[in-house]
């Protein structure tokens, strides 16, 4: 039985006789009027420039002039070891910057390695020749075009002026180091891998190629026999027969990823991969929570760091936005990731970023050959905020998240200093992924700033139960808190028993304070908590101790917010201990409005 990824959904049943159309439509071609010294020069503008491989050989795929968006991406291929491009849908970004330059480089492959290792003048010196015209040609078109920007490339107006600003930079950059080389880099990639969301969309873009190689007769005609075979996975590893995710060409070896699989593992003789090519590596049910948005980036920067071919490793990631926090959107805005130039001059982060959309305020369009105004207009008329995410790079962000920037403080700063605190804990029953977790926190304050501390996050699921009581009641004993509260809704006070029972061995008084009920609902109550952490009245430890609870507070309302909820009934514990007049009478959780109105600072 076929996996979910790997079924052939409707969708992909249409792109397959797309391609199969396309490829129809060549049956036959043949260059006209061809000679051996057209096919030389065709072959030498196909090694030097993406672009003219496309114009040559894909026809059926390339059908007009392109737009600006496309030169930035073959300029980013060219010149950028590391780089993250985000662009509407519908505009080419995947049949550039995947599906094509894939073909590029399995199709020049052993050109483009005897170039590399200086083989090829020796070999084929009128190709090697060939190749040093164009290149030279191409050097003076664009030195004598002088430095691209934006504007000059037909980008619309970005509605954040900051990225045009990176952008021209950054073509700056590599123009000048064009007019100082006076080359264009040429790359060998003896394995290519292919990531997408889920390992069948990788493939659907891995089998088209694998079909052009086959098939393409403007291909073979120039190229040879191109037909996939088995691969040598490792320096001496047994070889595997080709399938239409994980094949060889011309000595280049294509495979198919995931972001669902493991993206490590796997040689290609001596090789391990050497280019990452990701395509849209984000869905809505990889983004919901920190936690899984945090995977995701960290398969990609892992792969970068430890998972490619020190030799000559890059990475080129296109994509449209699903969330304000997913892949492309963190390694385009994260300054950790971002490429930038300090005011020193000196070169931070190690990824180019590029970004466009669709259309600017001014009306200038970016791809006028596929989109005029009135479809963009019917488009944004229909959902606008469909409109914003998909085609004016604004990623969707949940209006109805209250949390802003969290606010820390170091713990050296109040270590020793004498302050009320309670812990509180919320029992939770169930044993699946998508069941409550068992929450223990540590808060202290106020502060005499008025600032609540958080001291210690923990989530628990499903763990043995007796085991989980001796280590609250060690935290307890550890901590020594003004205030050990605990919930007792439904189930929950048989946890009451179990607790007073272990406590005693530890010395501890049988004076858990109850929570039996809210007056206002989970929601309304951590969105009071919000507007006190907003007001930099709710702190979180600089060292980072608290990350569960960190990430839960980020990603409200997605994801779990069990932690919160414990951390507000704390705070509201820690608001009325701390009134000198009702400090005596507090036997169980006050009931009062959330909002904080009447906070006790």
């Amino acid at each position: 039985m076929p996996s979910r990824e790997e079924r052939l959904t409707p969708k992909r049943f249409w792109q397959r006789v797309e391609a199969i159309d396309r490829l129809a439509d060549l049956h036959g071609s043949r260059f006209e009027s061809d000679t051996a010294a057209k096919r030389l020069r065709r072959r030498a503008e196909a090694v030097v420039l993406p672009q003219a491989f496309n114009r040559h050989y894909l026809p059926h795929y390339f059908r007009d002039e392109g737009c600006g968006l496309h030169t930035v991406l073959y300029l980013a291929l060219e010149w950028a070891q590391f780089a993250a491009i985000r662009a509407p849908r519908g505009h080419g970004k995947s049949t550039v910057g995947t599906f094509a330059y894939t073909c590029h480089q399995v199709a020049c492959s052993e050109v483009l390695r005897a170039w590399e290792q200086g083989t090829l003048q020796a070999s084929d010196p009128d190709l090697h020749q060939a190749i040093v015209e164009v290149m030279a040609e191409e050097v003076d078109r664009r030195i004598a075009a002088g430095v691209p920007t934006c504007d000059s490339l037909g980008l619309p107006e970005h509605w954040d002026p900051t990225v045009q600003v990176v952008m021209d930079a950054w073509l700056a950059e590599v123009h000048a180091r064009l007019v100082a080389t006076r080359q264009i880099p040429l790359f060998w990639d003896p394995y290519i891998q292919v990531v997408a969301v889920d390992a069948g969309t990788a493939t659907e873009f891995t089998a088209a190629v694998r079909a052009e190689l086959e098939r393409n007769p403007l291909l073979r005609g120039d190229w040879g026999d191109l037909t996939p075979c088995h691969h040598q996975d490792g320096d001496r590893g047994s070889k595997r027969p080709a399938s239409d995710g994980d094949w060889a060409s011309n000595g280049t070896r294509v495979r198919s990823f995931g972001m669902f699989q493991s993206l490590r593992g796997g040689k290609h003789g001596e090789w391990r991969p050497t280019l990452l090519l990701g395509d849209d590596l984000d869905s809505e049910e990889t983004t919901r929570t920190v936690g899984q948005r945090d995977g995701q980036l960290k398969k990609i920067t892992s792969a970068g760091a430890f998972g490619l071919d020190e030799r000559k490793k890059r990475i080129a990631i296109v994509g449209t936005p699903v969330d304000s926090d997913c892949v492309v959107c963190r390694l385009t805005e994260h300054d950790q990731y971002r490429r930038r130039v300090d005011e020193n001059g000196q070169v931070l982060g190690r990824w180019v970023t590029l970004r466009t959309r669709a259309r600017d305020d001014q009306g200038r369009i970016l791809y006028p050959a596929k989109w005029d105004a009135d479809r963009l207009d019917a488009e944004e008329l229909e959902d606008e905020d469909a409109f914003g995410s998909e085609l004016d790079d604004r990623p969707p962000r949940d209006g109805e998240s209250p949390f802003g920037e969290l606010h820390t403080y170091e713990r050296a700063t109040y270590a020793g200093v004498k302050l009320p605190s309670v812990l509180i804990f919320d029992p939770a029953l169930g044993r699946r992924a998508t069941a409550d977790l068992q929450a223990l926190v540590h808060l202290r304050g106020p502060t005499p700033a008025g600032e609540i501390l958080v001291d210690l996050t923990e989530g628990y699921r499903d763990p043995d139960i007796l085991h989980l009581v001796e280590e609250i009641n060690q935290v307890r004993s550890e901590l020594r808190p003004d205030v050990a509260a605990l919930e007792t809704i439904g189930f929950q006070a048989l946890m009451e028993i179990l607790l007073v029972a272990s406590g005693r061995r530890y010395g501890l008084l049988d004076d858990w304070l109850r929570v039996e009920g809210h007056d206002e609902g989970k929601d309304l109550r951590i969105r009071g908590l919000a507007r006190l952490s907003n007001r930099a009245k709710l702190l979180w430890p600089s060292d980072g101790s608290c990350r569960k609870g960190e990430r839960q507070a980020k990603s409200y309302p997605k994801g779990k917010r069990d932690i919160l909820d414990a951390i507000e009934m704390g705070v509201r514990i820690l608001q009325e201990s701390t009134r000198p007049a009702r400090f005596n009478q507090v036997r169980h959780s006050p009931r009062h409005s959330a909002s904080f109105a009447r906070g006790a600072w």
